[in-house]
């Protein structure tokens, strides 16, 4: 992701040089163009965001592509399945009969 938004900024900068003056908002949709399919969630979240500076919108790019690098080498999966374990035994257990949702029994009792 660095390498593609260095060279979409650099292509401009060098239209910039012959007089062809693009603006950040055109980079910035420029470059949400050239994205593959997998950052679409982000992609929407950014063309819904006005008056970013270039500097913000790569972090939130970068920001992204590190969560998805995480997901697909199975780091996030991991911590999600344990995360998600946690919180449903502690959404819903039994104890002497009478299920208990978030701390408190069915019979209101803790």
């Amino acid at each position: 992701m660095s390498a593609y938004l260095l060279k979409m900024k650099s292509f401009a900068d060098s239209l910039d040089i012959v007089g062809s003056l693009i603006s950040v908002e055109v980079l910035m949709v420029k470059c949400l163009i050239g994205l593959e399919v997998k950052y679409l969630p982000i992609t929407a979240v950014l063309q819904q965001q006005h008056n970013l500076s270039w500097q913000e919108f790569q972090a939130i790019l970068l920001n992204f592509q590190s969560t998805l690098d995480r997901y697909q080498n199975g780091q996030g999966i991991n911590k999600l399945s344990i995360q998600y374990s946690f919180q449903s035994t502690n959404f819903a257990e039994m104890k002497n009969g009478n299920i208990r949702f978030g701390g408190k029994s069915s019979t209101g009792t803790q």
